[in-house]
């Protein structure tokens, strides 16, 4: 499990980074107007990249079989597509249908590309 929370606070540190710089460019406007502040928007980030690393890693077994990765990658997806709307649109009682349309968009797009990585790695780890 300690390689999916490790990739998963790789994930969060580079929200963090695009967020403190987002702090560093505008002050703290550019999270006042979204209705969060820049430590609810970090320990989001810290969160969700910790869960999508917990889940990765719980889920590991199951990412040997094509249904398996592709649930995983949903899950993982979900999470890193609300950070991503967290920053778009703020807070989660300000989003909207539009929101939650994109949730599942980028959901299915991360659940297609980590469905491959999940699918190459383990060919990677049969063939060594």
């Amino acid at each position: 499990m300690r390689w999916g929370v490790r990739g998963g606070l790789g994930v969060a540190g580079t929200y963090a980074l695009v967020a403190t710089a987002t702090r560093v460019a505008g002050g703290t406007r550019a999270f006042e107007r979204q209705g969060v502040t820049y430590p609810a928007a970090v320990m989001s980030y810290l969160v969700l990249g910790v869960a999508a690393g917990v889940l990765i890693g719980l889920c590991r077994p199951a990412l040997r079989h094509g249904v398996g990765r592709a649930v995983v990658g949903l899950g993982v997806g979900a999470l890193l597509a609300a950070g991503i709307a967290l920053v778009a649109a703020g807070h989660p009682s300000r989003w909207d249908l539009d929101e939650y349309g994109a949730i599942i968009l980028v959901a299915l797009g991360v659940a297609v590309v980590l469905a491959r990585e999940f699918r190459q790695a383990a060919t990677a780890s049969r063939a060594s």
